[in-house]
């Protein structure tokens, strides 16, 4: 297995060559890619940079960090362009990353798997059997660096992108345990922070967009949900999936595209190969697709093929036996 550099290793290339560097991540960042972009930053000194906004929970594990004197702040910005030197995290699909306007970055840490649509990049370290990004990060930093604050900043990404350890492998439990010594925050009120409600409008956004959604009642029994959203798509789809949905889509469409999140009942994984039924979805939008097993998801910038890519969906399911 090849040796995975450490961040420090970056960090002496970038004093090296002098200039900005900044880290960013995919469009409206949930709490790891958040986390990833606050560790990145963190040990490299690095801008933090959205493209767009924050989600509410996003902002409030920026807050967390902030309080701690662990970032100062990020910026929201349409391109990357005054930057010598960019990491990505969390991402590694064009439509997802609309800021980077084909730049070559310098880093990939990232846990999908984008067959195609790509950004550019020197260098990368992709593995989409991890189940968070910040996982990924972890192998790229010494423990004992880790302040107890940023430890609890990074148990938030793997809590939140877990889906609560219901994806976690042994390396999760493993990594998590070894930040549970370290955070300065219990486990008990991380889960506090984490179930604090959204705020109101975030909240109606979502019960509207349930109630607007398709519940389509399919062969053998099984039920495929559709809903069109404004954001939190990946929160829509796993909440239907957790009230009983074998497959749930949500999926957003804007000026630069579409994206997809997809969310599988366990008992459909031997039956149907997300990842894979997501790669054909993102041909069919002109982008990529990929993920995990359970949780997946697809892009592209073909807003008019969304209906097809729904029809297609629905076909694979009721082919299965």
């Amino acid at each position: 297995m090849e040796k995975i550099k450490k961040l420090k290793d970056y960090s002496s290339l970038i004093k090296e060559t002098g200039g900005k560097c900044a880290v960013t991540s995919h469009t409206i960042p949930d709490p790891d890619a958040i986390a990833s972009c606050i560790g990145v930053a963190y040990y490299l000194g690095c801008d933090i940079v959205v493209h767009d906004f924050l989600r509410s929970d996003s902002k409030r594990t920026f807050q967390l960090a902030k309080e701690a004197n662990i970032v100062k702040g990020y910026k929201v910005m349409d391109n990357l362009d005054e930057y010598d030197h960019i990491i990505v995290v969390d991402a590694s699909s064009k439509v997802l990353l609309p800021q980077l306007n084909d730049r070559i970055v310098d880093l990939v840490i990232d846990h999908h798997i984008t067959p195609k649509g790509m950004i550019k990049y020197k260098e990368a370290y992709i593995r989409n059997d991890a189940t968070s990004a910040t996982e990924l990060l972890l192998d790229m930093i010494d423990y004992n660096d880790i302040p107890q604050r940023l430890a609890a900043i990074f148990m938030i990404g793997i809590i939140t992108d877990t889906a609560r350890f219901s994806q976690g492998t042994s390396e999760t439990f493993d990594k998590f345990n070894r930040l549970l010594g370290i955070s300065d925050i219990s486990y008990n009120k991380l889960i506090e922070f984490i179930n604090e409600p959204l705020p109101f409008g975030e909240r109606k956004l979502i019960l509207d967009t349930i109630i607007s959604s398709d519940v389509d009642y399919l062969k053998n029994d099984m039920i495929l949900t559709v809903s069109k959203c404004k954001s939190h798509e990946s929160i829509i789809s796993s909440m239907f999936k957790d009230a009983g949905a074998d497959l749930a889509i949500a999926y957003v469409l804007s000026k630069d595209g579409v994206r997809l999140s997809a969310r599988l009942a366990t008992y459909l994984k031997h039956k149907i190969i997300l990842p894979k039924l997501m790669d054909e979805v993102g041909k069919l939008l002109g982008g990529s697709g990929g993920g995990h097993p359970l949780a997946a998801g697809a892009d592209g910038p073909k807003k008019d093929k969304i209906d097809d890519a729904i029809r297609y969906i629905m076909s694979e399911l009721n082919n299965i036996e």
